[in-house]
């Protein structure tokens, strides 16, 4: 017992692993002693090793002793990032059974859970249960629902989201239209999403960000759709939006396989800042203009 809670206290946790498998999972009698265990789940649990996560829960329930809420968490939360809902879900009961009451971050790990493994009616059924315990769910947790509404393809849910997103007062992101934009092409109707980004990022006075930008642009592209994907950039460009170099060599190839060859110019140039003059080329001649405009379209030539 001593020697594994100097092991935690000093973070040597290598060490209180191998030294609790030497003692063959034998939880101490001491409080300290068994916190020291829970502390080493916990730390099991950060880098998703389960079984031994576990079996060290199991070792301090049979001193009789009670787990406490943020072991139970972080085991629950390592199932739920692996998708692996059969073991999230008896954990949950488990602490349910316990007489602890489950917090928000815990709800909202099996949430997510749920909806990275595609179960989208217990991630539903999970979120009724943590608005009865008088939690509301914020912005990130309602997209992650309708995150695993795209994936799944189900238009009709993620109005019932965003109607209770409305509801509860949460304000969309640029990130929560981006996800819309995708349900819509993944339904082959672009031209709808797109709409609807433009008429809710007004609605609710969203700035664009190079994220939102990469996001639709490739939702385009993977669409087939090489025109609306050149509009996307265009527009939010034209907000104050920089795109990232991701994005860029998405379309400029995009342009290349269309043979748009001006328009991939004209992207290389932005790509390299040399559409922005500098104070010394506003102060050139005529002249010497005609022969830096050249100078960048040889060079944005030559980079396609």
């Amino acid at each position: 017992s001593a020697a594994l809670e100097v092991c935690v206290d000093s973070g040597d946790f290598e060490s209180a692993l191998r030294l609790t498998k030497s003692a063959h999972w034998y939880a101490p009698a001491t409080n300290m002693g068994q916190a020291a265990f829970l502390a080493l789940s916990r730390w099991l649990a950060r880098r998703q090793d389960l079984r031994p996560a576990r079996e060290c829960i199991r070792a301090v329930q049979r001193t009789g002793s009670v787990v406490d809420l943020p072991t139970f968490r972080a085991v629950l939360k390592a199932a739920a990032r692996n998708a692996d809902m059969t073991q999230a879900r008896a954990i949950f009961r488990e602490m349910i059974s316990t007489g602890l009451e489950p917090d928000f971050s815990t709800f909202a790990a099996m949430i997510r859970g749920y909806c990275a493994a595609g179960d989208m009616d217990q991630a539903m059924a999970f979120l009724h249960n943590m608005r009865q315990g008088g939690m509301s769910p914020d912005g990130p947790l309602f997209d992650a629902l309708l995150e695993g509404c795209a994936h799944r393809r189900l238009p009709g849910l993620a109005g019932q989201v965003l109607a209770d997103m409305e509801a509860a007062g949460v304000r969309p992101s640029s990130a929560t239209l981006a996800i819309l934009v995708r349900l819509h092409a993944a339904r082959g109707d672009l031209e709808k999403g797109l709409a609807l980004y433009q008429e809710l990022s007004q609605d609710h006075g969203l700035e664009p960000d190079s994220h939102t930008m990469g996001t639709l642009v490739s939702t385009c592209l993977s669409s087939g759709r090489h025109d609306l994907a050149l509009m996307a950039y265009q527009n939010l460009s034209s907000a104050g939006c920089r795109a990232t170099a991701r994005t860029f060599e998405s379309l400029i190839i995009s342009c290349l396989s269309y043979g748009d060859l001006d328009s991939a110019v004209s992207l290389v140039d932005e790509a390299l800042c040399l559409t922005q003059p500098t104070q010394q080329e506003e102060d050139v001649t005529p002249e010497g203009a005609g022969t830096s405009i050249a100078q960048r379209k040889q060079i944005g030539r030559a980079s396609c």
